[in-house]
């Protein structure tokens, strides 16, 4: 990981059960991302219009995709 990036995360924080992640390679295609484990959560209007920007309309029809 860049060494100024990962300087940015404190030390006690961690990926959990109930976070987003978006993994974007450097041509800036979605290569996966990964949902909370509730699916009875409701998605962020944030990260719903993140989706949207990768063509992704419905986050529940995904399952912790790999896309390449």
């Amino acid at each position: 990981m860049n060494e100024d990036i990962s300087e940015d995360f404190a030390d006690d924080e961690e990926i959990t059960d109930a976070d987003y992640g978006f993994i974007i390679g450097p041509d800036g295609e979605l290569k996966s991302m990964f949902l909370p484990d509730d699916p009875m959560q409701p998605t962020p209007e944030t990260v719903l219009t993140i989706m949207e920007m990768f063509g992704i309309q419905d986050a529940d029809l995904t399952d912790n995709i790999t896309i390449q």
